[in-house]
């Protein structure tokens, strides 16, 4: 967190910089415009000088207040990114994760697609003499939704796990799908 009084004094030191720079150069143009050879003009010269002299200090110093600051404020800057760098390199390796998860997902689906077409085909076919081709293709339907739904089972696990309530929901929701799936065949190769 920001500390509003290294950055006033940086601010601070760098407004009483500026204005002693535009006080120098203010000098400068008044000595210049003064002729010396008059009592006057030599007595304001004298002062002008004396101004111009501590001018020139306050400036020596302005400087290295704020090249300290400077350097106070870099050495913040870069304890700032060190500490970013290391939330960057968790949310690397939560994106990675998430990225997995979803790389997952897709292929389940894929597959879940891949069966569903199958188990369409076979269903769409069933009357007497089909019936006898869905029983004997069952087990392997029946051991694929199987395998499909534990690893939904696995997906959700692992999405619960790393806290992706949408992927959880999707998950379960596409093992709820397999199981209904899954009972639909059931039913059409005992009846």
């Amino acid at each position: 967190m920001k500390n509003s009084k290294d950055s006033s004094l940086f601010v601070t030191s760098a407004l009483a910089l500026d204005a002693d720079f535009s006080e120098m150069e203010r000098l400068a143009d008044q000595l210049e415009s003064l002729s010396i050879e008059s009592e006057y003009g030599f007595d304001q010269s004298c002062k002008l000088l004396t101004r111009f002299g501590s001018c020139g200090e306050r400036i020596g110093n302005g400087i290295q207040i704020l090249a300290k600051e400077l350097e106070t404020a870099r050495v913040r800057a870069e304890a700032s990114a060190a500490r970013v760098a290391v939330i960057l390199e968790q949310v690397q390796k939560r994106k990675q994760a998430n990225d997995k998860l979803t790389e997952r997902f897709q292929t389940l689906g894929e597959m879940v697609k891949t069966v569903n077409a199958s188990v369409v085909n076979l269903t769409a076919k069933v009357d007497g003499t089909e019936k006898e081709t869905l029983k004997t293709h069952l087990p392997t339907i029946t051991a694929q939704l199987s395998v499909l739904m534990d690893e939904a089972n696995r997906l959700k696990e692992d999405s619960k796990n790393a806290n992706l309530k949408q992927m959880e929901k999707n998950a379960f929701a596409l093992g709820q799908s397999l199981l209904s799936v899954k009972n639909k065949i059931a039913t059409l190769a005992v009846a």
